[in-house]
């Protein structure tokens, strides 16, 4: 038996010896992610657990150990005249490559001379310019990184 399958186990035993309570008393479930090292508790009321079981996929994880959602983007303004955004554009792939994390992230690339209004709305005055964006929200911008150990250390939430 993996551990997504004991933790459903374990999971659904809760359920069942869950009070009568209300559907709004919240109860510590187990993360079912795929990480066999990965305890984390995942509190959810009886209706939501219920939801969870319903829907798909069946199992209730942490938001952050979901990896059936959207990546993050990361969204690289520059100047296709700009030496400097060729060195950082070749940083990023250095990190990625060097984390194994090719699939981390979805870039996309915004020439700030042909779409100066991204630029301005994203707040990338410099370039290079660096964005980590994830939903509809912006979570970090980097400008002009120096080097690959500041995009390791600025994008390490993000890297395995």
């Amino acid at each position: 038996m993996n551990s997504q399958a004991a933790f459903r186990e374990v999971n659904d035993s809760i359920r069942e010896l869950a009070p009568g309570g209300l559907e709004t008393d919240t109860f510590e479930f187990f993360c079912e992610c795929p990480d066999i090292e990965c305890h984390a508790p995942v509190s959810l009321t009886l209706l939501e657990f219920d939801e969870h079981r319903a829907a798909s996929p069946r199992m209730p994880i942490l938001a952050e150990h979901d990896r059936d959602g959207a990546r993050p983007k990361l969204v690289f303004f520059y100047s296709p005249r700009s030496g400097r955004c060729r060195r950082v554009e070749a940083f990023v792939a250095q990190v990625l490559q060097r984390r194994r994390n090719h699939e981390t992230f979805e870039l996309v690339r915004v020439s700030v001379d042909e779409r100066p209004d991204l630029a301005e709305r994203f707040g990338a005055e410099t370039v290079p310019t660096l964005c980590v964006v994830e939903g509809r929200r912006l979570r970090k911008r980097i400008a002009a990184p120096r080097g690959c150990r500041e995009l390791e250390r600025e994008l390490a939430p993000w890297l395995s």
